[in-house]
């Protein structure tokens, strides 16, 4: 959404005398406001992930990187992203209409497309370059997996 805004932004600043890039602007905001109003589809079945292979997935360096090296998962508690003891629950309320798993899914991949009230978001933005769709399906279900 933000990306969407962006464009928008620039095309009205581009095209300030009421240019082409001026009627663009308005059917990309056209756009994202449907895409930001329609209902997600009930009917699609969460992806299969497997708990105990994103489990092992969660602590393996990546990029650089580890996701244990910034959340917890015994606790809700902050280390530098947010605790995860509890985040299936919270995902499930974190966005009107938007599945817990898809959620989820989002903040892996997009991690920039919700943040959360009191956080930044200082999540690398590559994690659906490093990891196959398998592998975030499998990280999903450990997630989804951890409870309080």
């Amino acid at each position: 959404m933000l990306k969407i805004l962006a464009l928008t932004l620039t095309a009205l600043l581009l095209g300030a005398c009421g240019s082409v890039a001026t009627r663009i602007a308005r059917q990309v905001v056209s756009l994202a406001v449907v895409a930001e109003t329609a209902p997600l589809e009930a009917t699609e079945a969460p992806a299969v992930g497997d708990p105990a292979r994103g489990k092992a997935l969660f602590t393996e360096v990546r990029g650089g990187v580890t996701c244990s090296g910034c959340h917890l998962v015994d606790s809700d508690a902050r280390l530098v992203g947010p605790g995860l003891l509890t985040v299936g629950e919270r995902a499930k309320t974190r966005v009107e209409g938007m599945p817990a798993q898809a959620y989820l899914r989002e903040s892996i991949v997009n991690p920039s497309a919700v943040v959360v009230a009191g956080y930044y978001n200082m999540m690398p933005g590559s994690f659906a370059d490093l990891f196959t769709e398998q592998e975030i399906n499998d990280l999903v279900a450990y997630l989804m997996s951890l409870d309080g």
